[in-house]
């Protein structure tokens, strides 16, 4: 069972945007990946519960040029213990458990400018930085650890015309 709740303006001519929305999520029988040995598989989990908020920052100052910044904030974990147990008396998750690989907080800044280049072909930079926060890499019956926060760079050009798009980008 899901619930959003959202509030979207623009201003400036349609030139600035701003997107505020808040989620809870309510999970039952949440599937969960786990492994024995070198073989994945998955099981019921039980109950879980995600919830946080998203905004994004949009700002067109002049013409060609695309700004944006997104900000994210995610709150989920088991609100129960799992059926499944690792060892007698262990469950494979805990009441409390941060899902797996679901961080905490994320964000990205990113630029685009387009421009006409030559004849009828139109060139594009663009740039952005993301990041990603800490989580967890499993529950706490599979001793899960700590997954360090991580930033990525890129940066891409881009050539296109009514038939062809040439991208040229790295990360």
């Amino acid at each position: 069972t899901s619930f959003e709740l959202g509030w979207k303006t623009v201003a400036w001519d349609d030139r600035l945007s701003f997107e505020l929305a808040g989620f809870h999520t309510d999970w039952k029988d949440i599937i969960i990946q786990t492994h024995y040995g070198s073989t994945q598989y998955f099981v019921n989990g039980g109950k879980a519960v995600s919830q946080g908020w998203e905004s994004t920052l949009g700002l067109n100052p002049v013409e060609g040029l695309n700004l944006r910044a997104t900000l994210a904030y995610t709150d989920a974990q088991l609100t129960e213990d799992t059926d499944v147990l690792v060892a007698p008396g262990v469950p494979l998750g805990a009441d409390g458990d941060e899902l797996p690989f679901v961080p905490k907080w994320t964000s990205s800044l990113v630029a685009d400018y387009s421009f006409a280049a030559f004849g009828d072909w139109t060139a594009t930079l663009g740039g952005s930085v993301n990041y990603v926060g800490e989580r967890m890499s499993n529950y706490s019956g599979k001793n899960g650890i700590e997954v360090p926060s991580y930033t990525t760079w890129n940066a891409s050009f881009s050539l296109q015309n009514e038939d062809w798009l040439l991208t040229v980008y790295g990360k």
